[in-house]
């Protein structure tokens, strides 16, 4: 765990900002979701504001990822120049 975030507009903040420390300058992004789909539109809409150009893609989550991301969760996958 890198933060403790509480509510949505704190959480999508800190994966914003998790993103740029971790060298992400804009391209791919992979956001799956489990039952979440409009918190993961929510969060495309956040990151293509932010970088541009920003190639996102949403999936909804199926088997073993459903497992790890939770009722409600993201997983987030992206490339780094």
């Amino acid at each position: 765990m890198l933060e403790k975030c509480r509510g949505e507009n704190k959480t999508a903040e800190e994966i914003v900002k998790q993103l740029k420390l971790n060298g992400y300058r804009g391209g791919k992004i992979r956001l799956s979701h489990c039952l979440a789909d409009g918190w993961a539109e929510k969060m495309r809409e956040i990151i293509v504001n932010e970088f541009t150009p920003a190639d996102i893609k949403v999936y909804s989550c199926r088997g073993l990822c459903s497992f790890y991301a939770e009722s409600g969760g993201l997983l987030i996958g992206f490339e780094k120049e």
